[in-house]
């Protein structure tokens, strides 16, 4: 539902979008572009749950390429160095299991890719940020990045292909495609929440390379979604299996506003709800 709320509660328009997610108006024009349902099916995304005495309670739904966890492969073969660890787990008779996912990342791109792009017999895959101290941080994980990749790109017969650290400044337009130096880039994944080149924005429009998540997450990452599932939730703007789902998952949220709203029935005063009830309150920012 997260993902299908600027069309249904908005029908897309920017000028209300921009308003109520506090974004400038062409940054929302911008958040749209090239967007589809079938893009949207395959959006790299993580919802954040925590089990609490009522169930299971998604706080938070993240859409973006990086979305953590992918260290895990890593620091398991750097915790398994450790003595103390090692005997706990042999005395404990612990198996150590984790899903890799960089690998099911990859698996993932590739199938996409493959899909958008049937007659490539050559795929490679950016990792592109805007900055050179944030692409810094990523050399410990470049060469590990590189062998699950091969590994994943050779389970396909008679493909080839890399995948590319880069800053975006690295990314250029030659002759309708996007290449790094002389390597043609067919999908791009957004390390930096969605600032994305209007160049490259509008290669992923016209279909000639695919980003993911791109400018869109700035715009579906937002907690401010959640307070609209929320507010919304009996409404018929929903089906009624997915009315039962908002009601099943998620917490009372509202986006933090004067005005009266509802709690459990009851019509209210936000602001004076807020600060009679702080102890069973989080406030958050909406991109926190």
């Amino acid at each position: 539902p997260p993902l299908l709320l600027p069309r249904r509660v908005f029908a897309n328009d920017p000028v209300r979008i921009s308003r109520y997610y506090g974004i400038a108006k062409e940054r929302a024009q911008i958040c749209l572009y090239g967007v589809d349902d079938e893009y949207l099916s395959h959006f790299l995304a993580r919802g954040d749950f925590l089990y609490t005495p009522g169930g299971m309670k998604c706080l938070e739904y993240n859409v973006s390429a990086n979305l953590g966890g992918w260290e895990i492969p890593i620091w398991e073969e750097r915790f398994l160095q450790v003595p103390y660890i090692t005997e706990f787990i042999k005395t404990n008779q612990i198996k150590i299991v984790n899903e890799n996912l960089i690998a099911h990342l990859f698996r993932h791109m590739i199938n996409l890719t493959m899909e958008a792009f049937p007659h490539e017999e050559e795929i490679n895959i950016a990792l592109a940020i805007r900055r050179q101290d944030a692409l810094s941080g990523l050399i410990d994980m470049q060469t590990y990045f590189h062998r699950v990749y091969l590994d994943c790109i050779g389970q396909k017969k008679g493909l080839k292909g890399t995948v590319i650290f880069c800053r975006y400044d690295q990314l250029k337009v030659k002759a309708g495609d996007v290449y790094y130096e002389d390597k043609k880039v067919q999908t791009i994944l957004d390390y930096y929440l969605g600032e994305v080149p209007l160049e490259l924005v509008a290669m992923f429009k016209m279909r000639k390379v695919l980003i993911y998540d791109g400018p869109a997450a700035v715009l579906f990452s937002n907690k401010l979604n959640l307070a609209l599932l929320s507010e919304l939730e009996e409404t018929e703007l929903f089906t009624a299996g997915e009315r039962e789902t908002i009601k099943k998952y998620l917490p009372w949220t509202r986006k933090m506003h004067p005005g009266t709203t509802t709690y459990e029935g009851a019509e209210i005063r936000l602001e004076d709800f807020v600060l009679t009830h702080r102890e069973k309150l989080v406030l958050k920012p909406s991109m926190g």
